[in-house]
């Protein structure tokens, strides 16, 4: 930043702030959230803020640093932003959003000649930056940790978060009269964790930028390997439908919420054990990294089975991520037969293979019905091994046997132990393969 912009920030800011001082703060009604037990409870608390643009009028006192602006960074006089959200900004704006950022870091406008330049080097950093860097928070749909745990750290780029008071008054409450404008839970209440980081975004001027940025698809991208990590682990229907975006520091306006995943998240229930979160972690960092096509397939065939309203469209994704690992290699001869006794010959209790044989011989006629165009009431019991079942059941049953392989493969990534040569036909035979 040019020096005749800090110095002039510098002489105008304690004038602003002393201006802003002489009007009364408004006692305005939020609605604030607090957690207490398993549940959430509102109540309506008057808070001190500042008047709006109106009242706190600062265009005299910004005249000067409109000026000095105009010479040595037009750019920032206009449309700033990223490709997520922008504003049209002038200096009595930028001059402005200093007071409240005063405001809303200390309570009050009295601060020390310390607080002043410390902000204004917060200023400085804005207008030297050619990236902004973003903080995001996904809400998660569904999920329970038992027993509760503060966070759990998936990657660098992302982190399972508990929500706190603040969060969840920050995202569901706010000002009284502008809830109208605020986006609200849908059906499941409000979440208890949510996916967050941060990632920083090119600073852009006028309408330059495509949108998405290749930045936020790049943080889509460790959202859906998230999301796939947890479906593959456990069962249940979890997910998120939005991400909050804001700005880390001084960014005038950059508060934006990027709505709709295009993937509806049904109603229920996903517990994960705090117990089991080291088994978790090392799940969710296998998902993370390079997969064979056929284990991929089969993970993201079991992510679309667990949001599956439909018990025939839940088992045939779920066969379908089966047959992907099971009868790999392209043999298209005897396919019930291969995929059942592949299926039965990862059970390494040779007594409990013939059960699991004629569980997946069950799902499989299942499976063979319904792609064909036949149809299976779910008032109707179908067998499965010696039970019967009905069809949402046998879906269930489908997605718990691709779990299993899943997790039977999945630490040896791009190169599983299947695609070895006459890999099912020794363990049938229960032989060593050269791969294990």
């Amino acid at each position: 930043m040019h020096d005749e912009v800090r110095h002039c920030l510098k002489a105008i800011l304690p004038a602003a702030l002393q201006h802003a001082a002489t009007l009364p703060p408004d006692e305005v009604p939020f609605l604030v959230w607090t957690r207490k037990g398993s549940g959430w409870y509102g109540s309506h608390e008057l808070h001190p803020v500042l008047p709006i643009a109106g009242p706190l009028s600062l265009e005299e006192l910004a005249r000067p640093l409109e000026q000095v602006m105009s010479r040595h960074h037009p750019e920032h006089l206009g449309l700033v932003g990223t490709a997520h959200a922008g504003l049209r900004l002038d200096a009595e704006y930028l001059l402005r959003n200093l007071v409240y950022e005063v405001w809303d870091r200390h309570a009050t406008l009295d601060v020390s000649g310390d607080v002043i330049d410390s902000l204004s080097s917060d200023f400085e950093s804005f207008i030297d930056a050619t990236q902004i860097r973003i903080r995001y928070l996904a809400p998660i749909v569904n999920l329970r940790v038992e027993p509760v745990v503060a966070e759990i750290p998936l990657s660098s780029f992302v982190t399972i978060k508990q929500l706190t008071d603040a969060d969840v008054s920050e995202l569901y409450g706010g000002r009284a009269d502008a809830l109208g404008h605020l986006h609200r839970p849908e059906q499941s209440g409000f979440p208890e964790y949510a996916f967050v980081g941060v990632f920083d975004e090119p600073k852009r001027f006028g309408f330059d930028g495509v949108w998405p940025s290749q930045q936020f698809e790049q943080v889509q991208a460790q959202l859906r390997r998230a999301v796939l990590a947890l479906r593959s682990y456990g069962s249940g229907p979890i997910g998120y439908r939005e991400v909050h975006l804001r700005a880390v520091g001084f960014c005038p306006g950059l508060v934006t919420t990027i709505t709709g995943t295009g993937e509806y998240i049904p109603l229920g229930r996903y517990v994960l054990s705090a117990g089991g979160i080291d088994s978790f972690r090392a799940h969710a960092q296998h998902v993370a990294a390079r997969l064979h096509p056929a284990l991929d397939l089969a993970i993201s065939r079991l992510s679309d089975a667990e949001v599956r309203t439909s018990p025939r469209d839940k088992l045939v994704d779920a066969v379908i991520g089966l047959e992907a690992v099971l009868l790999h290699g392209g043999q298209r001869q005897e396919l019930r037969y291969r995929f059942a006794m592949n299926y039965a010959s990862l059970v390494d209790v040779p007594a409990e293979r013939l059960a699991k044989l004629a569980v997946a011989m069950g799902i499989y006629n299942c499976r063979s019905k319904l792609v064909h165009g036949g149809h299976i009431a779910d008032s109707k019991l179908v067998i499965v091994g010696e039970q019967k079942l009905t069809l949402s059941q046998a879906a269930e049953t489908a997605c718990e046997m691709l779990r299993e392989v899943v997790k039977h493969f999945l630490p040896e990534g791009d190169r599983p132990a299947f695609c070895g040569q006459q890999y099912w036909e020794q363990r049938l035979f229960g032989l060593t393969h050269p791969s294990q």
